[in-house]
């Protein structure tokens, strides 16, 4: 077998595609904020933005107490973009759901290594469960798409979902002993 990791049941499907590639998002998230920076950037974190308004040629943004203007604005809100979109009279319509990632160690780190585990993919009745090979952390990593709950930022915990939890080991226990 290909990957003998795997226990693969006989009504699944596989498909095998052997160019794909991983991308470390910490490092490209870090090139990017090293451009922007470059070109005359600066980048405020863990800023919650309170009110963004159009002023004469440009921009007003409050944020953290403090208030900036600009000419353009680039908004990267991620899933709480919604509202500050609407006071632009935007509706997005986006749900945003708290989902949870699990690593996982193993004394085999050879078999988990990219040239030798994939990422994978596999729709469940609660979500779609996913994989990656070791790559930028000591183990591999798993979660379960789609299957956590509505939230907003004030609900938002970082919590694991025990039912998700649980679901997920036993999933993994039986298709990747």
């Amino acid at each position: 077998a290909r990957f003998p990791q795997f226990r693969i049941k006989d009504h699944y499907e596989v498909i095998y595609q052997k160019d794909t590639g991983l991308v470390n998002p910490q490092r490209g998230n870090a090139a990017h904020q090293q451009l922007a920076r470059a070109h005359g950037a600066t980048i405020l974190e863990n800023m919650p933005v309170e009110s963004i308004r159009p002023d004469g040629a440009g921009v007003k943004v409050v944020a953290g107490g403090q208030t900036f203007t600009g000419r353009k604005l680039i908004i990267t809100a991620g899933a709480w973009v919604q509202r500050l979109l609407t006071e632009f009279g935007l509706d997005l319509r986006l749900t945003v759901t708290q989902e949870q990632v699990t690593y996982y160690r193993t004394p085999n780190l050879r078999d988990f290594m990219p040239d030798r585990f994939p990422v994978f993919l596999v729709p469940t009745p609660i979500g779609g469960i996913y994989g990656f090979p070791i790559h930028g952390e000591v183990a591999t990593k798993a979660a379960i798409d789609l299957a956590g709950q509505v939230v907003t930022p004030e609900t938002r915990t970082f919590e694991p979902d025990k039912a998700i939890e649980e679901y997920q080991e036993a999933w993994l226990k039986e298709h990747i002993p």
